[in-house]
């Protein structure tokens, strides 16, 4: 009777043991799960993005951004992507430090055709990246990118050309005879040109191309110099 008593109480105990380990290694498991959850809040409440821009400025695209505070930033990133899965680096630039309103901005000088996104993001002292926010950008294809106009005996000219490129300038009569063709190199911008054709006075068609752009403006001319 003795023996099997002790074995009773040795089988109990054997028990008690075996849940008391379970539980600790349910603990530590736990507790391995919680120390590594990832935390953002620390990385957002570095950056506080006020404002975010993606403009055309003389065919480049202008993207702009301010912050209420970079205490935690280090570096700045700015992506372009058309679907949202490839990105392209186009700048990096060095956070400002202090707990105040900055703004920054970046030019990206060779923009893509059509529209697209610009993502900003930031980089902390930790070495981990937050995406603060993604703009549409729309090109400056619309803007317009030929004009002529003339004030009687001078004829103007003006190419907003979004490349360094030539552009050709044909002004034909209203028989088709062909008064001027010249070729002109246009830089980047905004270029004028002016025109003194010796011609007589009447009625004219001006055609000027540059790249896939064209002008055809009907015009009244007269002689550069004034018959005496």
């Amino acid at each position: 009777m003795k023996t099997i008593k002790r074995n009773s109480i040795w089988v109990e105990e054997t028990r008690i043991g075996t849940i008391m380990i379970l539980i600790v290694i349910l603990s530590m498991l736990f507790a391995g799960k919680a120390s590594a959850a990832p935390t953002t809040t620390a990385a957002n409440t570095n950056n506080c993005l006020e404002s975010c821009s993606a403009d055309c400025n003389n065919f480049n695209a202008v993207i702009k951004w301010s912050t209420t505070s970079d205490m935690g930033n280090t570096v700045f990133t700015v992506d372009r992507t058309r679907d949202g899965v490839h990105f392209e680096i186009v700048a990096t630039l060095t956070a400002v430090a202090g707990d105040s309103k900055h703004e920054y901005s970046v030019v990206d000088e060779t923009p893509m055709s059509g529209v697209y996104y610009y993502r900003i993001s930031d980089c902390d002292s930790t070495g981990k990246t937050t995406y603060l926010n993604m703009v549409a950008y729309t090109p400056c294809e619309n803007d317009q990118v030929i004009e002529a106009f003339n004030t009687g005996r001078e004829l103007f000219i003006q190419v907003n050309a979004p490349k360094p490129d030539s552009t050709s300038i044909v002004l034909k009569d209203m028989k088709g005879n062909v008064v001027i063709s010249e070729k002109r190199k246009v830089s980047l911008g905004l270029n004028n040109f002016s025109l003194k054709p010796s011609i007589e006075k009447g009625v004219y068609v001006l055609s000027i191309k540059y790249g896939k752009y064209k002008l055809n403006k009907v015009l009244a001319l007269e002689p550069a110099v004034a018959k005496q």
